[in-house]
């Protein structure tokens, strides 16, 4: 262990993660969207995920913050911890992700399960008391509960997983599967010279592959998952946005792989020539499950091939020769 190093490890896990986050969550463009539709969004999603729970936090939270013993600090905490999560989120998330709610479900489900407490104790009492009425309705709130978080959970995770209106999913995996022509994007990434990858088109144009600005970064998530493995494989990426960009780009670098949303894809194919033997095999995949029907083209022939040569000895001269 090297003791000179102490005085910058207590400085980046004080100073400096404060400077890191400030810069980024304060000072950077994370936050340059409208709070609105972002909190409707994280309010929806937590209806559907957590409703129960977040009407049960309200009840825990006002039973300890006024119960005549006094309120319990610990209960208060979390319930103010989680509510003001439901309003701080939507500010500094930047998509509109539902996991994102977990920020605040998980600190409100202690004075949830206060509230739960209350009303089963409620309802105990109504009992022992006769007072039927009282307990019916309890009966009648619990059983609304444990229904929303049933029928929620069976709607959601079992009947329509990949519903295109399923609150509680992020679509962000290809619905198809990519490896095949991920590994071709690898193989020809490391035998090419020069640009490996090429998108074309708006949806997938990035000026600056590495540029971390507030719009080049959406189109960086509409190419998501790719950036990942072409990242991984050290492949050399590039865009161009319209035909203008890609016609000069294509014949100057020739690259082995060209990337654009189906929609786009006429003009690719009829430019490099897809049917008439240039090499290019196109196939289809969808990046998302809905609505991101991606086109890619590979030439692994663009590329030189990696010739094998295997060496046999020659017979060893028997010794009694």
């Amino acid at each position: 262990m090297n003791p000179g190093l102490l005085p910058g490890i207590v400085w980046e896990a004080t100073v400096g993660s404060w400077i890191s986050f400030y810069s980024l969550w304060v000072l950077g463009d994370l936050s340059e969207h409208a709070y609105v539709p972002y909190l409707v969004h994280f309010v929806e999603t937590l209806a559907v995920g957590g409703g129960a729970l977040t009407a049960f936090a309200v009840v825990g939270f006002v039973a300890a913050r006024y119960r005549p013993e006094g309120h319990r600090e610990l209960v208060s905490f979390f319930g103010y911890w989680g509510f003001v999560s439901i309003l701080g989120y939507p500010i500094v998330t930047d998509i509109m992700a539902p996991w994102a709610i977990i920020h605040a479900v998980v600190p409100l489900s202690i004075p949830a399960a206060v509230g739960l407490a209350w009303f089963a104790r409620a309802g105990r009492s109504a009992v022992a008391a006769r007072d039927y009425r009282t307990a019916g309705l309890t009966a009648v709130i619990l059983l609304l509960a444990v229904s929303q978080v049933t029928l929620g959970g069976v709607s959601q995770v079992y009947l329509q997983p990949q519903a295109e209106d399923n609150q509680l999913v992020q679509y962000g995996q290809p619905a198809d599967d990519l490896r095949p022509t991920l590994n071709r994007i690898e193989r020809v990434a490391a035998a090419n010279d020069g640009v490996d990858v090429l998108y074309f088109g708006e949806f997938f144009y990035i000026t600056n592959e590495t540029s971390g600005s507030l719009p080049e970064r959406d189109k960086w998530f509409n190419q998501l998952p790719l950036p990942w493995y072409t990242a991984m494989y050290d492949a050399n990426v590039t865009s161009a946005r319209n035909r203008t960009q890609f016609d000069p780009l294509f014949e100057r670098e020739r690259p082995p792989v060209i990337i654009t949303i189906a929609n786009d894809r006429g003009y690719v194919t009829r430019r490099i020539g897809v049917h008439e033997g240039s090499g290019y095999d196109e196939e289809i995949y969808r990046l998302r499950t809905f609505g991101t029907r991606t086109a890619f083209f590979v030439n692994e022939s663009a590329v030189p091939r990696t010739e094998v040569v295997t060496f046999i000895p020659p017979p060893s001269k028997s010794p009694d020769n």
